[in-house]
């Protein structure tokens, strides 16, 4: 009876044992190992990083400050008109915190990664490979109706893919004939629709007339277009 209980122990421990490995193994498997060597031509030191932090102070911080507080002159709104009201009360305001320009954006890390798996994701149904990610510089305009936001500097993230040797930022719909098979539709530089799309050279059908405000904002639904555009991270640091 003792033998045959140190044998049901003996066994158990070794299952837990067996249960432990596995599950360390598993664990292991998930960690992607990533040679120092791959990534030499995106790091870099922090002298470097502090230096240029230190010349975008230097170069810009002040112009920035300087103009933006122009643009909020009292002399530019009527305190009696109905319409300038709100706007001369806002004046006032930014006048006596003074403008303070964008220094950093940062974005939700979790977020970010989900963000990259969309865009491959997206990419892979329209069969097609993103080459870069595009960091496009952009500015909330004064009708921002975040007061956190307006007239702030930003980034926009847009994938790029490569077509006969240039790089085009795409987002993605269904197809024209079919409206079953994605594509990538290709956008310009400076982010307007270019009318073709990956696999052809021009569009079966007439444009579809978007621009990348509308790609944000309101994608159509009867093409089932798809932005890939990120924005929206945290503006730092926030107006006084």
């Amino acid at each position: 009876m003792k033998n045959s209980l140190k044998l049901v122990q003996h066994c158990a421990a070794v299952s837990l044992l067996l249960i432990f490995t596995n599950c360390r193994h598993k664990e292991d498997d998930s960690i992607v190992v990533i040679d120092k060597k791959e990534v030499d031509s995106v790091i870099i030191p922090l002298e470097q990083a502090e230096e240029m932090y230190n010349t975008y102070t230097d170069r810009r911080v002040e112009l920035i400050k300087n103009f933006e507080n122009s643009l909020d002159s009292l002399n530019n709104y009527d305190p009696e008109s109905k319409t300038d009201n709100q706007k001369y009360k806002a004046a006032i305001q930014q006048k006596e915190n003074g403008f303070v320009p964008t220094r950093y954006i940062s974005y939700d890390y979790q977020a970010l990664k989900k963000y990259m798996a969309f865009i491959e994701q997206e990419s892979k149904k329209a069969n097609v490979n993103i080459s870069t990610l595009r960091f496009y510089l952009a500015n909330y305009s004064d009708k921002s109706t975040d007061a956190e936001k307006k007239r702030r500097n930003t980034i926009m993230m847009v994938p790029s893919l490569q077509k006969n040797g240039k790089e085009y930022a795409f987002f993605t719909a269904n197809d024209d004939k079919d409206n079953m098979r994605r594509k990538a539709f290709l956008l310009t530089e400076e982010l307007t629709e270019d009318g073709t799309s990956y696999s052809e050279d021009k569009r079966d059908k007439a444009s579809l007339g978007t621009n990348f405000t509308s790609l944000i904002m309101a994608p159509f639904a009867a093409q089932s277009q798809q932005s890939l555009a990120g924005n929206e991270g945290g503006l730092h640091p926030p107006k006084n």
